[in-house]
């Protein structure tokens, strides 16, 4: 059997998401950024076209849907999936709002084409909704997001099915003794907006702000303890829907201060070793009662390793087995 992968630009959690499948299943398969003609010249070899986290406003948008019909059409035999792993970027605007966008995202999306209506947005993805044999979302909140903006979607074979990741261990804590200062680590890029402001601001002594910009899943762990992390800072604003990195994250037992949007909402409890906020401007009195928490610990490290094998479910069991 043959899958062709139809996505953005592979990277994050869209490549481990198809990482971990084909992995598992052992199938053959073909990624595209996008799908051109060159898929067409191949479509007599697909059992499989799985879209992943359609980004209407990209390139892949109108192109897609039209590739696909002629595609089905060749070859009625192919099945066609749709799994939407996230949903920030569709909805991107009534999501982020005005006073957060540094693009200048309105009711349009720029594209190399110019600009998209938001209501061409939600046309397509109601037609590749329409296409599919079955449309995959992985968390019941992804659900109510998408019928939010595009009304009921009882009409198509909606199937909400979670990711494939490791178990979240809350009770896991971590706290290095304090020597001279508190170290505050940012991760990755995201929320880099509110961080670069954030760092500007605090001048407390006390306080040493650390950055990975580029780090590894498998050892982000190990790196935070190796380093004597006391406190993790992610103030993204984008509403994420689930977060690989989030759950190493609450794995790693180390306090975390977040903005209360999509997947740290929906993940994360507001309390114990968890410092939210669902203002971004109120965030640096989350982070000094933080640094606060960890100063008053003396030092704690009850860490537990779990194991990461990742599990297949009975969704891809029946549909890729």
């Amino acid at each position: 059997m043959h899958v062709l992968h139809v996505t953005h630009s592979a990277g994050g959690g869209t490549q481990k998401y198809i990482d971990d499948l084909m992995k598992l299943t052992g199938y053959e398969h073909t990624m595209y950024h996008g799908l051109n003609s060159d898929g067409i010249v191949y479509s007599n070899t697909f059992t499989i076209i799985h879209v992943h986290s359609f980004f209407p406003y990209e390139e892949i948008g109108w192109g897609t849907l039209m590739n696909i019909r002629w595609i089905r059409s060749l070859n009625p035999s192919v099945k066609l999936f749709v799994t939407i792993h996230d949903y920030n970027w569709l909805f991107l605007n009534n999501i982020i709002g005005s006073d957060m966008s540094t693009q200048g995202f309105t009711t349009e999306y720029y594209t190399d084409f110019g600009q998209v209506p938001h209501s061409f947005c939600c046309y397509c993805t109601h037609e590749l909704f329409s296409q599919a044999d079955k449309v995959i979302m992985p968390s019941r909140s992804v659900y109510l997001n998408y019928s939010k903006f595009l009304g009921p979607l009882d009409k198509y074979k909606v199937e909400v099915v979670p990711h494939c990741d490791m178990p979240a261990r809350y009770e896991n804590l971590w706290i290095p003794p304090v020597r001279d200062r508190v170290n505050v680590a940012f991760i990755g890029k995201k929320g880099n907006d509110v961080y670069t402001q954030v760092k500007d601001l605090v001048k407390e002594p006390i306080i040493n702000f650390v950055e990975y910009p580029e780090y590894k899943d498998e050892e982000l762990i190990e790196m935070l303890h190796r380093d004597d992390i006391h406190v993790i800072f992610w103030p993204s604003r984008l509403e994420e829907s689930y977060c690989y990195a989030l759950t190493r994250l609450i794995n790693s037992g180390i306090p975390i201060v977040y903005i209360r949007r999509g997947a740290f909402a929906d993940r994360l409890p507001e309390s114990g070793r968890f410092f939210g906020t669902t203002d971004y401007k109120k965030i640096i009195p989350k982070l000094f009662d933080a640094v606060r928490a960890v100063m008053s610990s003396n030092g704690i490290k009850n860490y537990e390793k779990i194991d990461e094998t990742v599990q297949l479910n009975s969704w891809y069991k029946e549909n890729y087995c």
